[in-house]
């Protein structure tokens, strides 16, 4: 018995898009070392990590209280799994998430909060910073922050939920529409597979491990240390008012909401960059006694330094960045560096370790 001509075309269409969303899959796990990692295109931005920990963050049910903000030493360093688990222990019931983002530094983050940040306010916010978040001449940190409002995920943010449905659907249905921004016609030429070199998502609370192809090898991790760790030079701190500036918006911005700003420091082994001189290290030190002084309601605790000299090769996948083992250590000692602070729900208190 023959088909009636509707029941044959809707079969024919349905026959049509298993075949196209069949190619589709294929060529995604053809292409794509991570093919099932999809921020879709509308909602990517300038590092695709970033887009995955929006995502993650976006998605979770959890009620973050604890915030984690700060680059990329900040986002390899602070797990927030063992972080909370200290604090647990220590009697601080936290629920942190580890939003810090590649190469930024403090200037991103009030006009993130006030113009893309839509979750409940944190009762903490913690702020890892290094000297270079502080430099006048830091152009990069500028950079990045242009890129990151020029991106599709923060051009779209005010989408209606309509629309956001329809990409969103879209995207899943067909896979290589939603990453059409990530193909690289060079990379694909040359026989690879598209692949984010850089920062991989470990869990879904925002903390990121170094991709294995950056890792740098212990012996040279060793050489490395030896001639930077403890250079002098003739390059020193300058500290930009801009970015005093927006600190103190940013402890504004905290305080307003009803929480308290944290300023933490993390370990390093050595700082292959022009300001990693023991002049800068020294001005920074400086520099957060005057941060404490100024701004009394901002803690600082300068933990990095304190306990770094404990840390070895196995504990840094380059020279500023912890590995998964240095991270996960590291998480514990800053929970019982903030453990007072945040039992007490003290904001400020000067400069501690």
């Amino acid at each position: 018995m023959n088909l009636k001509t509707g029941p044959q075309c809707l079969a024919y269409f349905a026959v049509l898009l298993a075949v196209v969303v069949a190619g589709d899959r294929l060529l995604t796990q053809r292409l794509y070392a991570q093919p099932d990692r999809l921020v879709p295109a509308y909602r990517s931005f300038n590092e695709p990590s970033v887009g995955i920990k929006l995502r993650d963050l976006s998605s979770a049910k959890e009620r973050f209280d604890t915030l984690v903000l700060g680059n990329s030493r900040t986002f390899s360093a602070l797990d927030p799994e063992p972080f909370d688990r200290r604090l647990a222990a220590l009697g601080v019931r936290a629920e942190s998430f580890n939003l810090a983002m590649p190469t930024v530094d403090v200037r991103f983050w009030p006009p993130f909060l006030e113009r893309f940040y839509d979750r409940a306010a944190p009762r903490d916010v913690l702020l890892g910073v290094i000297p270079r978040d502080f430099d006048a001449r830091n152009v990069v940190a500028e950079q990045q922050a242009k890129a990151f409002e020029a991106s599709p995920g923060f051009a779209n943010r005010d989408r209606t939920a309509v629309w956001k449905a329809a990409e969103e659907a879209l995207a899943g249905l067909f896979a290589l529409r939603g990453r059409g921004n990530e193909i690289r016609p060079r990379r694909l030429l040359r026989g690879r597979k598209l692949d984010a070199r850089g920062f991989r998502l470990a869990g879904d609370h925002g903390w990121g491990i170094f991709d294995p192809s950056l890792v740098v090898p212990k012996p040279e991790l060793a050489t490395k240390a030896r001639l930077l760790a403890q250079r002098s030079g003739s390059s020193r701190l300058r500290v930009g008012a801009s970015q005093l500036a927006a600190l103190a918006r940013l402890d504004r911005l905290v305080r307003a909401r009803g929480g308290c700003l944290t300023l933490f420091t993390t370990p390093l082994l050595y700082d292959r960059e022009p300001l990693g001189t023991v002049e800068v290290q020294r001005d920074f030190q400086r520099l957060l006694r005057r941060i404490a002084r100024e701004h009394p309601a901002i803690g600082v605790v300068d933990v990095g330094p304190e306990v770094q000299d404990r840390y070895g090769l196995g504990d840094f996948a380059d020279g500023d960045h912890l590995s998964p083992a240095g991270a996960r250590r590291f998480s514990r000692e800053l929970a019982d560096a903030l453990a007072p602070r945040l039992r007490d729900r003290s904001c400020g208190g000067g400069v501690s370790r």
